[in-house]
């Protein structure tokens, strides 16, 4: 039981880190849309939105290992 602590540590550190990741991206991906033409998206916004659904899924899933079963 002993090592469970530092293990959820590690993964609520890491959450902190990736979220931080995420909110960079997402401020990113605004800032590229700002100055697209609404009716075009370039390929810059695609990969950086693909980027934070990866991110946000790697995110969601260490959220669930800390937690544990429900």
């Amino acid at each position: 039981m002993g090592n469970r602590l530092p293990d959820s540590l590690e993964q609520i550190r890491q959450i902190g880190e990736d979220s931080a990741v995420l909110l960079k991206l997402a401020t990113d991906l605004k800032a590229e849309l700002d100055k697209t033409d609404k009716d075009t998206l370039s390929p810059k916004a695609i990969h950086e939105a693909e980027l934070i659904e990866r991110l946000s899924h790697n995110v969601q899933e260490k959220m669930k290992l800390t937690v544990g079963p429900s």
